[in-house]
């Protein structure tokens, strides 16, 4: 099983170019694709972010 990486609260699926979170109490799904500006902006700190570790 392929273990997907996370950053802020979310699951990142390069695959599907989206970060996922999921709310099981509320039930609730959030998709952000990597293109819209929430996505953008949480690619450019995740790549900051795996930048730093190096």
């Amino acid at each position: 099983m392929i273990t997907l990486p996370t950053f802020k609260g979310y699951t990142i699926d390069e695959r599907l170019g989206e970060f996922r979170r999921a709310d099981v109490e509320r039930q609730e799904l959030e998709f952000i694709p990597f293109e819209s500006d929430k996505g953008m902006e949480l690619l450019r700190e995740w790549i900051l972010y795996l930048a730093n570790l190096q």
